[in-house]
């Protein structure tokens, strides 16, 4: 009897799925989605990053440099440039022109090394942060965040031919 009913219950299941899945191709209207021209230049949107709450820990070995959220969007900001300027390298690549690609990247990499050193003090004071499990701000656990976000760039730019 047990199997029985766990027998129908799958059943129950499947025959959902199956009628959820159907659902869903219904709702499709078949339109194209439109497609529009390639800009010019592309339009960077303003850019947040994400401030959660500080970190406890012991007390800093030295006082923290100035970082606020300000500094952080505006770096962002500058992080979102060099992600245009990197997909633009991806599409030429993909296109063949190489060359145009690397001076695209080598553009990225440009703005990368901009962003680092707009946040170098404060990014040294994180790094040692962390390290030494000191406390830290919320400004200064999204900076750890966003330097991961930084980083991954970087590679990819790196692994794209860009060079500085």
């Amino acid at each position: 009897m047990p199997m029985i009913l766990g027998g129908v219950g799958v059943l129950a299941v499947v025959v959902l799925l199956i009628a959820s899945d159907r659902e869903d191709k219904t709702r499709d209207t078949g339109a194209e989605p439109a497609r529009r021209p390639p800009a010019a230049k592309p339009h960077v949107p303003a850019t947040r990053v994400a401030v959660g709450s500080g970190s406890a820990g012991r007390a800093p070995g030295r006082p923290a440099p100035p970082l606020t959220r300000d500094m952080l969007n505006r770096a962002a900001t500058m992080l979102q440039e060099a992600k245009l300027l990197n997909n633009e390298a991806t599409k030429l690549r993909n296109r063949g022109d190489n060359e145009g690609a690397r001076a695209k990247n080598s553009a990225a990499k440009a703005k990368i090394d901009e962003v680092k050193a707009f946040l170098d003090g404060p990014a040294t004071w994180q790094e040692e942060a962390d390290m030494g499990e000191w406390t830290q701000t919320a400004e200064y656990v999204a900076l750890g965040r966003f330097y991961g976000e930084i980083s991954k760039l970087e590679k990819r730019v790196r692994m794209g031919g860009g060079t500085r």
